[in-house]
């Protein structure tokens, strides 16, 4: 099956898969409690790993599941967009 050009960048490369697991590692999801008195941050591959030792909320997994897929889409278009760039500075040279 042949992709059609305008998602090519979507292809799994080792840029791509590695710029997503960096983002999932990061602590960007945001807890609070008690009015903003208590704040926490959780990385979503330690949530994700949660989810499936009690898997008790299958919802909240399709969420992350979303959530990786939204990051993944977005780490291929910087990918794509540092390749241009870098090309463009190439040519110049």
């Amino acid at each position: 099956m042949k992709l059609d050009k305008s998602f090519y960048f979507l292809r799994p490369r080792l840029l791509n898969i590695f710029l997503t697991i960096l983002v999932l590692c990061l602590p960007i999801l945001r807890e609070q409690y008690n009015n903003g008195q208590y704040v926490t941050y959780h990385k979503p591959i330690s949530v994700i790993i949660n989810y499936f030792q009690h898997f008790q909320q299958p919802h909240l997994l399709l969420v992350m599941a979303i959530f990786i897929l939204i990051v993944y889409f977005v780490m291929s278009l910087v990918a794509l967009g540092g390749s241009k760039l870098l090309q463009q500075i190439i040519k110049k040279k």
